[in-house]
């Protein structure tokens, strides 16, 4: 996902801009097909968080009920006393929710300057990962990814199978990323799909960037639980 925008992303969802800079920054979005997208990608994400937190949620329960059933001999939980369970389970899927939401959105800093002029001042601290990110320019050429496409959410236990169509025929390079900006894979020389990356990674969030020696083509983020 481009981050290049993201602080301003979170402010305008969270309501949290001036009048002035709400109506400027939807201008902007209006106008600009780049924002629009980027933007879109933005609240793919969320969505796609929330739909997994409550697949987990619906898991949780009922994996609660049918061995409360067993214990009570088919008589339901929660009309023996047992809301609590429920409630324990609950607050457990919104801590982690919360907690993955707020890592992600700490750790997510703009990497550019903003293209527009907002009367917010903007923040010009980057972290490690966008300035790592950053050393390569990025190039505006068709890049589909096929896989991984339906989660975000990965099991870090197992291989990553990236596959991709881009409209060129430079060599490309995959490497992964961590928050501090460090490379834990790099496939050392070109790469063409399917790829399958074997080794194990760190948990947490993982950016993912092809490229050449000069140019990104695609950058992207996982999550590996």
């Amino acid at each position: 996902m481009n981050t290049k925008y993201l602080k301003q992303f979170e402010r305008y969802y969270n309501d949290e801009m001036e009048p002035e800079e709400k109506a400027t920054f939807e201008q902007s979005l209006a106008q600009d097909q780049d924002l629009k997208s980027a933007y879109q990608e933005y609240l793919d994400i969320y969505e796609a968080i929330a739909d997994k937190e409550t697949l987990d949620l619906r898991i949780k329960l009922k994996e609660i009920r049918e061995e409360n059933a067993k214990k009570n001999k088919g008589i339901y939980f929660l009309s023996q006393g047992y809301n609590w369970l429920w409630m324990a389970a609950l607050i457990t899927i919104i801590i982690s929710f919360t907690t993955i939401v707020s890592l992600m959105i700490r750790r997510l800093e703009a990497r550019e300057k903003y293209a527009f002029e907002l009367s917010a001042p903007v923040n010009q601290d980057m972290s490690s990962l966008d300035r790592e990110l950053t050393r390569f320019s990025q190039r505006q050429i068709e890049f589909n990814l096929d896989s991984p496409k339906d989660s975000v959410f990965l099991n870090r236990k197992n291989p990553i199978l990236f596959k991709w169509y881009v409209n060129s025929t430079e060599p490309l390079i995959l490497e992964l990323i961590d928050w501090q900006g460090r490379i834990v894979f790099t496939s050392g020389g070109p790469v063409e799909s399917p790829y399958l990356v074997k080794k194990k990674l760190p948990g947490g969030i993982i950016a993912y960037r092809f490229r050449t020696e000069t140019e990104a083509f695609r950058l992207g983020f996982l999550y590996l639980k």
